[in-house]
Order: structure tokens, then C-alpha cells, then sequence
């Protein structure tokens, strides 16, 4: 869950960035997942560890229950109500802005949701799931009542990302052939014909994402791409107007910032 709040100016960052020039590298602070919320928190995940830091990567707050087993991905965008989705044990957990459980962990197991690989958080607080044995697109709320359930027919469909985001819709990654954008409802609406590693996060004019050697753009009115490279990392990004945050390969933070001229 790569995501950007605001207006994005992407191409701000210049190639001095790919020589460390104004970037910071924070060696205690290591994950493989990067998120951040409306006030510029950044959540950082490894493992089953989940920790909350200021946009200058100081620690605030962290949470860690290995019991539930690690962290498949997380959703901030409501700060106050932070979803956390384990995969291999069927838990979804909700934690407040002090990173407290709100909740008892929601048991998809129990409730007969036994081969879920992908979950996201909507803005009308419901739940989407992706059931990869059945093909299914699920919407539940918080008592696992069901909302809907669509089955995707689509060829070689193994998405890896489902971001619930703005104007109420759904959009999969699948590396294999493009991104898949679905309303509110989880009904089908286009194929976004572009392989892409992730997506980093993406609005109702555009997506931005990751290929193996860039950062891009699309717009979604214009149907219009754009690219700049990118920096060596493992594929966790943060691009917020001219400063940037991503993993390098060591699993490090990193954090660019055009006003500073450090690596510490």
C-alpha cells in the first residue's frame, strides 16, 4: 500500500537523487511496505510489526502482535481507524491513531472466507476482499455481513495490490497484463493496458505507479502516460510534491528532500 496525498509533482525529483544528494538514510528504520495518512504519518511495516513515524522518520508509535502472524498490507488513509489485513491467519484488525486495537480482530476464517489474498478499506467503511481460489470480488461490512460478490473471468488473473480509493472504486494490479479498475459496486469497468510492479496510489484523474525502472504517471482523462526513472529499492514509494520516501534494497528508509543536502 504505496500511497500520495495530494496533488503529486513527480517530476520535482531529478536524477541528483539516484546519486544520494539530499537524501537521508535511516538504518534502523527497515520494512518491506510503506503507507502514508492525511497528516503525513508514515507507517512502516515489517513482519508483524507495524510502526508510526513523523515526516521526518522520528518514531511516534508502534504496534506488534506476532501472534496474528505478519502484516500482509495495511490502509491509513482514515487515520483513526487504520486497517491491518494478515493473511496467512485470516485476521483483519482495526487500530486507532495511537496505533490501539479498536477492535477484536475480524476472523474471515470463521466466517467461511478461507482463501482471501487481498483486502482494502473503502471510504463508505466497508471491506473489500479478493477471494483468489474463487475468483471473487467481495464487499463485507463489519459484522462480515455481505454486501456483494462479483466473479472475475478474466484471463491469467493474479492481481497483487487492491487499493479502495477516491470517487467510491476499486483498482487491482495484475503484473501480468495491466491494472483493472471496478466501481463501487465491483462491477468491471476498464483495463489500464500498462504492466506495472505496483501501484503507488492513484486518484479520480490518475494513477501513479512503479515499473521496474520508473516512476509513472497516468492520466485517466487523457489517457496519457508519463515516466521518470527511479531509484533502486525493493518497490516501497512515497512521492509527496518534491519529497520522496522508499525502501532501498536493504529494506532501509529513505528520505529525499531537495532542502537538505545530508546522508546520515
Amino acid at each position: 500500500m504505496k500511497k500520495v496525498i495530494g496533488i503529486v509533482l513527480l517530476f520535482s525529483v531529478t536524477l541528483s537523487l539516484f546519486a544520494q544528494d539530499n537524501v537521508t538514510v535511516l538504518e534502523k528504520m527497515t520494512g518491506t511496505e510503506l503507507g502514508i495518512d492525511p497528516n503525513r504519518n508514515l507507517y512502516l511495516v515489517g513482519g508483524s510489526k507495524l510502526s508510526k513515524l513523523d515526516g521526518e522518520g522520528r518514531l511516534l508509535r508502534s504496534f506488534d502482535d506476532s501472534f496474528l502472524g505478519d502484516i500482509a498490507s495495511i490502509d491509513v488513509d482514515n487515520p483513526m481507524k487504520i486497517m491491518v489485513f494478515y493473511r496467512e491467519s485470516g485476521k483483519i484488525l482495526f487500530l486507532d491513531d495511537r496505533l490501539s486495537p479498536v477492535t477484536e480482530p475480524l476472523d474471515l476464517f470463521s466466517h467461511g472466507y478461507t482463501s482471501v489474498s487481498l483486502a482494502a478499506y473503502s471510504t463508505d467503511n466497508l471491506i473489500w476482499l479478493y477471494d483468489a481460489a474463487a475468483h471473487e470480488l467481495i464487499c463485507i461490512d463489519f459484522y462480515c455481513k455481505e454486501k456483494s460478490r462479483n466473479r472475475l473471468n478474466f484471463n491469467d488473473f493474479e492481481p497483487t495490490q487492491l487499493l479502495a480509493r477516491y470517487e467510491r472504486s476499486l483498482l487491482m494490479n495484475n503484473p501480468e497484463d495491466g491494472m483493472y479498475l471496478f466501481d463501487a459496486f465491483g462491477t468491471f469497468l476498464k483495463r489500464i493496458p500498462i504492466q506495472v510492479e505496483s501501484i503507488l496510489t492513484y486518484t479520480k484523474s490518475f494513477v501513479m505507479y512503479l515499473t521496474q525502472d520508473s516512476v509513472g504517471t497516468y492520466d485517466l482523462l487523457k489517457m496519457e502516460d508519463s515516466r521518470t526513472a527511479r531509484p533502486d529499492g525493493d518497490g516501497a514509494m512515497i512521492v509527496l510534491g518534491p519529497k520522496m520516501y522508499y525502501l532501498d534494497k536493504e529494506h532501509r528508509l529513505n528520505i529525499y528532500d531537495p532542502k537538505i543536502d545530508t546522508v546520515r
